[in-house]
């Protein structure tokens, strides 16, 4: 009997410290990323405490909600003009919906929650130092590309500021101020992608509404958009990049489609096109890349599954039954969330920052930002699920790390 309490304990921890790195290397590698997604799921389904609560937890409304999308995608195939490959790989980028309920049974104890939270912010703190002092050339790429990077930044800037206004002592406040900071240096003065100047700045809208009355939100608002604007206005890189846009914005409405804003608008109108023709249900899985594929004439774009927006892909691709089923999903999230206690103003966190991004990309279609948001809603949906004994131990064992 020792040795088999022995042994729950000890795989209770495996599976712990597995979504710790999982959470460390989201940001970092995409290999390790995918190695550890799949140990630590499959961790949790050969656990038989854990399958006995992922039971009852497709009964939530959330879940239910993800299966029956991820259902749709797979039933949209048989309508779908494009070829097996292309199906099959569009399925494969959506099958990330189906680790939402098992991650979540994952973690269900807070202490694993927490520290899969600090290795995420381990690993952006990594990732910012070396953008400030090795990477030169290009500060705002090292692990991943510009795009991806500011996002994570934003987000990880959220988090930092919100556990330094949860946490009551000073000496304990100061490394989240320090990471906070860090983290707004890097987006600001070294970072290009600008849809994470905007999600930043939502973020930080939402985390001053959390926590403050009306009256003082307001004030704050003011002079965080007097301060932000101000390092704005001193950040070269931010320049150049509004610079960009504006001459891509002035080429666009002159005709010139060769730009990045032109070429956003481009896969978005054969996107609006493709839903207009076929509003219903759409094209079927995988019929963007295939209808881009017979009018398409640039080169560099010879491979392109999606038009750069969450949304007019489920449009053009579903229709209005994808978008009526992806609305109840993130509805379902967002319910979920507003039930929440510690940790809903994180879920509330990313689904902002989530639902922003996938105006200009297709964040829940491609893999790593589509990843980071699984993971992290199943943290904060772990929440709310039922502790068992293994858990309990799980935390036992954990405490000497954090200690």
């Amino acid at each position: 009997m020792k040795l088999k309490t022995w042994i729950a304990e000890r795989w209770t921890l495996m599976i712990s410290m597995l979504l710790i790195i999982t959470l460390f290397c989201l940001p970092i590698s995409p290999s390790l990323k995918s190695v550890m997604v799949i140990l630590s799921a499959l961790a949790i389904l050969l656990t038989p405490a854990y399958r006995q609560t992922l039971t009852a937890v497709f009964y939530e409304p959330w879940c239910i909600a993800a299966v029956g999308f991820f259902g749709l995608i797979l039933l949209a195939c048989f309508w779908s003009p494009a070829d097996d490959h292309t199906r099959l790989v569009c399925v494969e980028k959506y099958s990330k919906l189906l680790y939402l309920p098992v991650f979540a049974v994952g973690f269900q104890h807070r202490l694993v929650r927490r520290l899969a939270m600090y290795a995420f912010l381990l690993a952006m703190l990594l990732t910012c130092l070396l953008s400030l002092f090795i990477y030169h050339a290009d500060p705002g790429q090292v692990f991943r590309n510009h795009i991806v990077t500011s996002y994570m930044m934003a987000f990880a800037a959220y988090l930092s500021g919100l556990f330094a206004i949860q946490e009551p002592f000073f000496k304990k406040r100061w490394p989240f101020l320090l990471l906070f900071l860090l983290f707004t240096y890097q987006l600001i003065f070294f970072n290009s992608g600008r849809s994470g100047y905007i999600i930043y700045f939502a973020l930080m809208i939402l985390l001053l509404a959390l926590h403050l009355p009306f009256k003082k939100m307001l004030l704050s608002l003011l002079v965080f958009s007097a301060l932000f604007a101000l390092l704005c206005y001193e950040s070269s890189v931010f320049n150049i990049r509004i610079h960009q846009l504006l001459e891509d914005w002035n080429q666009l409405k002159n005709g010139t489609v060769n730009t990045s804003l032109g070429f956003r608008w481009m896969f978005h109108h054969l996107a609006k096109s493709l839903f207009i023709s076929s509003p219903w249900i759409g094209h079927g899985t995988g019929s963007f890349a295939y209808y881009f594929q017979q009018t398409n004439t640039l080169e560099q774009w010879k491979h392109l599954l999606d038009p750069h927006s969450q949304y007019w892909l489920v449009a053009a691709e579903l229709g209005l039954l994808g978008l009526t089923t992806a609305t109840i999903f993130f509805l379902s999230l967002i319910r979920a969330a507003l039930r929440l206690d510690e940790m809903k103003p994180i879920l509330l966190g990313m689904l902002l920052a989530f639902f922003i991004g996938n105006i200009t990309d297709s964040l829940l279609f491609y893999s790593v930002i589509g990843y980071l948001f699984i993971v992290f809603t199943a943290l904060c949906l772990g929440e709310k699920l039922v502790q068992h004994p293994a858990d309990e131990k799980g935390d036992a064992c954990l405490s000497p790390i954090v200690s």
